[in-house]
């Protein structure tokens, strides 16, 4: 939660200076953040929509591989409006990210939730305290179109931490299922 909503928020918070490097002012830099809040909020609807046909976890990993694809496009490209498609499209695959994180956590911490949930949305705030610095020092020294590969970077980070959180459910779930069978075995 950490680095994904610290990425999130440090792409909305430094949308407009990211492309104030590529001559965009920052009133047509502005329309192109409500776009990007517009897809986000289109896209969790679909995200929804999809959710009712698997789980939160192969969403977020879904999401988290095409939106860091999508970010590294934008940053590898020269073409502005290349940029601006592929800056939108990310977006959209990170939105689910705070909504289905909460709801992981939530779910496998069912006798502690409000432990659990003041410690998410506490990792998420802090992520996105934390960043802005961060993103400001690499604007300021090495100018604002290195911004963007901070965000791939906390992005990336956040990949690897759902990666271990796939595989740790996997086998907590794994293990859970052994159990049941064997209770249904004794029973018998």
């Amino acid at each position: 939660m950490f680095f994904s909503m610290a990425s999130l928020t440090g792409a909305s918070s430094w949308f407009t200076t990211y492309l104030s490097a590529f001559n965009i002012s920052v009133a047509y830099g502005s329309i192109w953040l409500s776009l990007m809040w517009s897809v986000s909020v289109l896209s969790l609807i679909g995200f929804l929509k999809i959710f009712k046909k698997t789980n939160e976890i192969s969403i977020l990993l879904f999401g988290g591989i095409l939106g860091i694809i999508f970010l590294s496009t934008a940053a590898l490209s020269t073409n502005i409006i290349v940029k601006l498609i592929f800056l939108l499209l990310h977006a959209g695959c990170f939105s689910c990210f705070f909504s289905m994180l909460t709801s992981i956590a939530t779910y496998e911490a069912h006798k502690s939730k409000g432990s659990v949930l003041g410690i998410i949305i506490t990792c998420a705030f802090s992520g996105s305290i934390i960043f802005q610095p961060l993103l400001g020092y690499f604007a300021q020294y090495l100018g604002s179109g290195s911004v963007i590969y901070v965000l791939i970077a906390g992005y990336f980070i956040s990949l690897i931490f759902l990666l271990l959180l796939f595989y740790f459910l996997k086998k907590k779930h794994k293990r859970m299922r052994l159990m049941l069978r064997l209770r249904r075995h004794e029973s018998r």
